[in-house]
């Protein structure tokens, strides 16, 4: 039994992870529309956010017999994600119009870490955090602007609907 659920185990976690991304983007527009959030449209980059980190998660899950690869893809799309949770503790923090900056900053924080932590251990960055994090951190401009254009608005509010449970 325990081989045929090894078999539908990655399909099971990623199709959990993409719930919950959409789920959480969702609720954040819903906290962003009763904090006047305003600048930033943190919350419908929740999308564009999943995509990215179910990128890494499907490259972790492809790479999982090469157990440092596997382990730099997975460490990279636990970066993804933490930007809706960074940007919940700004809002919480009363703060929210410096999201804009913080957000990304603890995005690139964590990828400089990572490649820090590579040259510390091994005496070589691994390609995974350099691409990786380029991905990242490149991904923040772009999210940006889809998030403000006029297309993708009804994604996002579809977004907040799912999120909000109707």
């Amino acid at each position: 039994m325990r081989l045929c659920a090894a078999k539908y185990e990655p399909k099971i976690y990623v199709a959990r992870f993409l719930w919950a991304s959409l789920k959480h983007g969702g609720q954040l527009m819903e906290q962003r529309k009763e904090a006047a959030f305003e600048e930033i449209d943190v919350a419908s980059m929740g999308v564009l956010l999943g995509v990215v980190a179910a990128a890494f998660v499907a490259l972790g899950v492809a790479t999982r017999r090469r157990g440092a690869v596997h382990k730099r893809y997975m460490v990279l799309a636990t970066i993804a994600i933490l930007s809706p949770a960074t940007a919940r503790i700004m809002i919480g923090l009363g703060q929210p119009q410096y999201a804009r900056y913080f957000v990304p900053a603890m995005a690139a924080a964590f990828v400089v870490t990572c490649l820090v932590y590579d040259w510390r251990r091994h005496r070589v960055i691994h390609p995974a955090y350099v691409i990786g994090g380029a991905v990242i951190l490149a991904s923040w401009p772009w999210r940006y602007l889809a998030a403000r254009q006029d297309w993708y608005q009804p994604i996002g509010e579809a977004i907040a609907r799912v999120g909000a449970g109707a």
